[in-house]
């Protein structure tokens, strides 16, 4: 219950209370988590209450939660014990947003208690995995499942349903259950929202949409309803809980920044936010800046060559298994932000050692991207694509450029 809520913390934490309905029931119980502290104790924080909302949802949420997770659990009906083994195999030890004791004990229990949002979200991300995984369909037939018999299907039979699975239509059928959860969110829905952002690129997609940011921002709307972005440190919680509450705001947080800047693995990010960096220490870009030794412009000129030159290892250094792990949508923009800060400095070098040096930069980076691109499959495409195509781009252009500068090619 923030601050400005409807009821003051302040007055609520003198006693227990619950909303009552008209039938004498209650709606909500509203639970002290912290009593708060005051000056003369080291610090002057308001108590904190958690609203636990008791009510049943409404008919329409109801109805369409359910028929959302039927259409779900049908489409991987007898897979989903494998995409979940995947999930956890591939994805979450890139992108740990799930508690995965808790979730694989509430799975085993009743899988039905987990939203259908997040269930959704991790048998459609999963799915990607089932092909690249080279020995999951011989392991299947002699790893034990974690439900009855009755609703696993042999594998071969498994990978035909996986063949014809749409991740993008589990995705609309998950999202429109958590239209519905987001009436009483909780951590669950808060997982959901961060895994549904990672929803494969449409094969023409080249450049950003809304659409990211958009769940970005509504995944930082659940964190703060669920009070995710206060430091429960001192709350009466459970240490796993806090932990959690902990991982998931910052989870979010990375989220929102990313959306917000573009719209991943760390070492993408790391490079991505170096390129970023630069184009700030090297503003502003003016004919001018290029020609004055003492522009910032020209000051970090050679550093950010030097930086990048690590990049370009750091591409060389990508194997068809490291192409084919989970990287996450983000990677897809961050490519883009490295590769054009490679053009960026290839177009603002200043003389002709810079130009060389610039020009043999974007030449290992898209050998790196054609070494790949032959080795792609089409969820790996998804990411590369849109900055293969800038890169094929400029040097179809190159010449003319170097040209319209006065340069003459680097040999």
């Amino acid at each position: 219950m923030g601050l400005s809520g409807e009821q003051d913390t302040e007055l609520l934490a003198s006693f227990r209370a619950a909303v009552m309905n008209e039938a004498d029931s209650v709606d909500a119980d509203i639970i002290q988590i912290y009593p708060g502290s005051n000056a003369d104790a080291g610090g002057n924080q308001p108590p904190v209450h958690f609203n636990m909302i008791r009510d049943e949802f409404m008919p329409l949420d109801n109805a369409t939660k359910k028929a959302s997770s039927d259409r779900i659990e049908n489409a991987v009906y007898g897979c989903a014990d494998h995409l979940v083994r995947l999930y956890f195999k591939h994805v979450h030890p890139v992108y740990p947003v799930l508690s995965k004791t808790r979730f694989l004990q509430s799975y085993v229990t009743d899988k039905q208690a987990i939203p259908a949002s997040l269930r959704g979200a991790i048998y459609g991300i999963a799915s990607n995995f089932w092909y690249r995984d080279q020995n999951q369909r011989s392991k299947a037939s002699t790893t034990a499942t974690t439900t009855p018999a009755s609703t696993t299907i042999s594998p071969p039979l498994c990978a035909a349903i996986i063949s014809r699975l749409d991740q993008h239509e589990l995705f609309e059928h998950a999202l429109a259950s958590l239209q519905r959860e987001l009436h009483g969110p909780n951590m669950w829905t808060l997982q959901a929202c961060l895994l549904l952002i990672h929803e494969n690129a449409a094969e023409n997609a080249t450049v950003e949409t809304p659409r990211v940011w958009m769940l970005a921002a509504q995944a930082v709307a659940c964190a703060q309803m669920i009070g995710l972005h206060r430091d429960p440190m001192a709350w009466q919680l459970a240490g796993w809980e806090k932990h959690l509450r902990r991982k998931l705001w910052w989870a979010t947080f990375a989220a929102d920044v990313w959306s917000s800047v573009c719209h991943a693995p760390m070492h993408l990010s790391y490079y991505a936010a170096v390129a970023l960096n630069f184009r700030a220490l090297m503003s502003p870009v003016t004919k001018a800046a290029k020609q004055d030794p003492g522009s910032s412009l020209r000051r970090h000129f050679r550093s950010a060559i030097k930086d990048f030159g690590s990049f370009i290892e750091f591409m060389h250094g990508i194997s068809p298994d490291c192409l084919h792990a989970f990287w996450g949508l983000h990677a897809r923009s961050q490519f883009i932000l490295c590769g054009n800060f490679l053009i960026y400095l290839f177009l603002l070098a200043p003389n002709h050692d810079e130009v060389r040096d610039t020009f043999a930069l974007l030449g290992k980076f898209h050998d790196s991207l054609q070494r790949l691109s032959a080795v792609a499959d089409k969820f790996a495409i998804g990411v590369l694509r849109p900055v293969a195509l800038r890169i094929d781009s400029f040097f179809t252009q190159a010449a003319q450029v170097m040209r319209t500068n006065g340069q003459s090619p680097p040999s």
